[in-house]
């Protein structure tokens, strides 16, 4: 007992508990802002203007070669220097073939007896290429290859 009284005697010495305060409340958390919108691709240079660029590349000094699609489905296909086409031809006929590692895209055009076959091909990386194969009464004239990438939709 008299533990329990000297316990008693030193918690009257003891100043009071001091009263709890509340805590304040957490601040709401902010929204989460929108995602930023995805950065658009800047178009490919090409020929086609208005019209839906089918497939464009750059190819030997600077020149574009592009084939477009207009809103009525004709294929056109240009060919020159940017603004500026040094070629151009109408009513083109596409084509896609399987290939055994890809495949292969084709948009023929004539002109005068010659056959202008804008391609790409989408195979195995040594297989994979782009240009214009020219042909006259079918006896090959010249390939134009793309320099580095090209467009293809």
């Amino acid at each position: 007992m008299l533990v329990l009284l000297s316990a008693l005697a030193l918690a009257s010495d003891m100043p009071p508990a001091p009263t709890p305060t509340p805590m304040p409340a957490p601040a709401p958390t902010p929204a989460p802002e929108p995602a930023a919108a995805p950065p658009v691709a800047a178009a490919p240079a090409s020929h086609c203007g208005d019209a839906a660029v089918v497939f464009t590349c750059t190819v030997k000094k600077s020149k574009l070669l592009s084939v477009c699609e207009s809103a009525d489905k004709k294929l056109t296909y240009a060919y020159g220097p940017a603004g500026a086409p040094e070629l151009t031809l109408a009513d083109g006929v596409a084509a896609e073939r399987a290939l055994a590692s890809g495949y292969e895209y084709t948009w023929t055009f004539m002109n005068e007896g010659h056959s202008y076959a804008a391609f790409v091909v989408e195979a195995r990386p040594e297989d994979t290429g782009a240009g214009v194969l020219i042909e006259k009464a079918g006896e090959h004239v010249a390939t134009v290859s793309c320099v580095g990438d090209w467009f293809k939709r």
